[in-house]
């Protein structure tokens, strides 16, 4: 399959996965919600997966780990800090509160590694991200590349001992530990990610697929080890919808996945960061209690979500056009032109 329209397809996915997350938030705990929608909770299992696809393609694309650095700092942070920015001035104008130390940890993105709330709910999975890049450069940094499918069976092995034997002999540690550093409650669905990334552009192996297939019992296993998830759907509702997503992986691996894309689901995909930083808490804490207050009292909260999902839309476009897009362009640009600068001078002395 061509980069160009696996790349559409994961676009494509990316927007789905968004609506799933973004539903789910404007549904959950409503009293005339539909529980249906908190399937959409497991939105964020399918982000994670698209990320462990993603993330060997971005390594091979930038030639070292400060061209990978620049990459996905260009890519997560301006649209983050504004974000951050628009809804914490949006909760003080409306009277609530964001503390100044809160604030200045967020602009981090590491805030729940210093035990410090989010501003806005749907920040928690940032960290885990981050933590995955991370582990994710130091093959290529060490030159090591080549083992990283030992160092996955060897994750896998730590990772589901650390929960069978720390809940059991170390309950209080293994739940502290496994509260900060969140990425050990979900590692699975990203080396699910990276697996099928293998098997698409190196070579399908039977030990890969049975990677797939270890990564999806773990995930399944891991439901009730802290993930966000586990409070809202069942155990049951859960392997369906991560049976429904790792199927949706074979389909990209098999081709078939061209229905997808769409002018709606690319536009989706496009704004997906913007619209998952912005949509939860200015809809849900501000919007929300203005439209059952003044606008339109005693509607069903189906209207109130398709209005929050127009406004959420609208800004997340702004955000995209505005900010995200030409920020990442010009921080990488300048970077490129930089690395030109340094390389051309260290020849210059070299050549001396």
């Amino acid at each position: 399959m061509p980069h160009s329209n696996r790349l559409l397809e994961l676009d494509a996915l990316r927007g789905i996965a968004c609506i799933l997350v973004v539903f789910f938030h404007f549904n959950v705990n409503q009293p005339d919600g539909w529980h249906w929608l908190n399937l959409g909770v497991a939105g964020v299992d399918l982000f994670f997966i698209i990320s462990g696809f993603v993330i060997f393609y971005s390594l091979e694309k930038n030639h070292n780990a400060l061209d990978f650095i620049v990459s996905r700092f260009s890519r997560l942070y301006p649209a983050y800090w504004v974000a951050v920015c628009i809804t914490s001035a949006l909760v003080l104008l409306n009277g609530g509160t964001v503390h100044l130390h809160d604030f200045l940890v967020n602009l981090t993105m590491l805030q729940g590694y210093f035990g410090v709330e989010d501003i806005d709910g749907s920040y928690w999975t940032l960290g885990i991200e981050l933590f995955f890049y991370c582990l994710a450069i130091l093959p290529f940094i060490s030159n090591t590349a080549k083992w990283v499918e030992h160092f996955i069976w060897i994750s896998l092995f730590l990772v589901y001992n650390w929960h069978y034997w720390g809940s059991l002999y170390a309950p209080g540690t293994h739940a502290k530990i496994s509260n900060s550093v969140q990425f050990l409650n979900h590692a699975p669905l990203f080396f699910a990610g990276i697996f099928f990334y293998l098997i698409e552009f190196k070579k399908a192996t039977p030990g890969r697929y049975f990677g797939v297939l270890c990564c999806f019992i773990l995930s399944c296993y891991l439901h009730n080890f802290f993930g966000r998830s586990q409070w809202v759907i069942t155990i049951q509702e859960h392997v369906w919808m991560l049976l429904a997503f790792f199927g949706i992986f074979f389909l990209l691996l098999s081709h078939q996945l061209g229905f997808l894309v769409n002018r709606v689901s690319l536009f989706l995909g496009n704004i997906s960061y913007s619209l998952y930083l912005i949509h939860q808490r200015i809809s849900t804490e501000i919007i929300r209690p203005w439209l059952q207050h003044h606008l339109l009292p005693h509607m069903p909260n189906l209207i109130y979500s398709l209005i929050m999902l127009a406004f959420s839309i609208g800004v997340a476009s702004a955000i995209n056009f505005w900010i995200e897009l030409p920020t990442m362009r010009f921080l990488r640009q300048n970077w490129k032109r930089l690395k030109t600068k340094l390389e051309v001078k260290q020849e210059s002395v070299l050549s001396q």
